[in-house]
């Protein structure tokens, strides 16, 4: 048997020295079987890349369009544990958390590597607490500016149970 490419002629070699030897024919039909058996897998990456394609450009994108944009993406992995990890590791890196969430809320319940990646991306997503008090200051004067009172009125609390009596937080109170 002669010809082919180099994985070809690696499996006819492996399979020679078992001392099977095949017709001209086996090879390509061996080829698309393997095909066949991979379409699954190949299919469920092609559309994992796909969302995240789709997950770059919506960043290009605001509104509605973004919305959209995003959903398509979600659709096209959930049906795919993996694909929704994939995803939400995306989501994560791009910093949209609501979206990271949104897609680990589908996920199945799975084996230990589902869970622990899963876990790995909650606690990349979880709030930072600030290392001083001038910093949970700075981060909730930005909650104040964004409208977000309740935010900032729990990151006051919590920040005055750690810093008690800190004048920066003092002052904050009465704003909050």
């Amino acid at each position: 048997m002669s010809g082919g490419g180099g994985i070809t002629q690696a499996i006819t070699s492996l399979l020679q020295a078992f001392g099977v030897e095949l017709p001209p024919w086996a090879m390509p039909v061996f080829a698309l079987c393997m095909m066949i058996l991979l379409m699954p897998w190949i299919l469920k990456n092609m559309k994992t890349s796909r969302a995240r394609k789709l997950l770059k450009q919506a960043t290009l994108e605001s509104g509605a369009r973004r919305e959209e944009m995003e959903q398509e993406a979600l659709s096209l992995v959930s049906a795919n544990p993996t694909g929704l990890l994939a995803f939400a590791d995306e989501c994560v890196r791009r910093g949209r958390y609501g979206l990271a969430r949104k897609a680990l809320s589908r996920l199945p319940e799975g084996g230990p590597k589902v869970l622990r990646e899963r876990r790995k991306l909650e606690t990349q997503m979880a709030p930072r607490e600030p290392a001083t008090a001038e910093a949970a200051a700075a981060a909730i004067e930005r909650f104040l500016s964004e409208g977000l009172e309740d935010e900032a009125r729990q990151r006051l609390l919590r920040a005055q149970r750690r810093w008690p009596g800190d004048p920066t937080l003092v002052g904050l109170a009465d704003r909050v």
